[in-house]
């Protein structure tokens, strides 16, 4: 009993760990890493998700990517926790020496002052932070009935083909 207890766990952490920080971002990218998310997402929560993927021909720095990565995951945990809404959206799009992300939904929406300035909201305070640390701008867009947007852009670093 106390085995199968235990492979369990190991299963339960080696899942977690696959969510947190999946295999495929290392090995393959960010473009398969967001798809295969994009994939489990819509399979766990029944939120159809559309994704618009324009990221440049040479991977980011990885940890560029991380970053995104995390903050879409975020993101889409937000709205399947908070806003309602049976659709949402990732764009990524290069314009010269940005890369703009952008995720959306029409879902419930929510004041911003009021969500940011509680305690509670580390998954946002966790976002920004991200955003910040890596040299990039978060815009939050939102109102009560109208979903939500967040809007990022990052600079590039000039990127050498693989």
């Amino acid at each position: 009993e106390a085995t199968t207890t235990a492979n369990e766990l190991m299963r339960h952490v080696r899942e977690l760990t696959q969510l947190y920080r999946p295999r495929v971002l290392d090995d393959l990218g960010l473009q398969p890493a967001l798809e295969w998310h994009a994939k489990q997402f819509q399979r766990q929560t029944g939120i159809t998700l559309s994704l618009d993927l324009g990221l440049p021909p040479a991977r980011l720095p990885s940890e560029l990517e991380t970053v995104i990565f995390r903050i879409t995951q975020e993101a889409l945990t937000n709205i399947a926790r908070h806003s309602g809404a049976k659709t949402a959206a990732i764009s990524i799009t290069q314009e010269t020496e940005q890369l703009h992300v952008e995720i959306s939904d029409q879902g419930c929406g929510f004041g911003i002052g009021p969500v940011l300035a509680r305690r509670d909201a580390i998954g946002l305070a966790g976002v920004r932070e991200r955003v910040h640390l890596a040299g990039g701008r978060l815009e939050i867009v939102s109102q009560p009935g109208q979903g939500t947007r967040l809007n990022v852009v990052f600079p590039l670093p000039v990127l050498v083909p693989a």
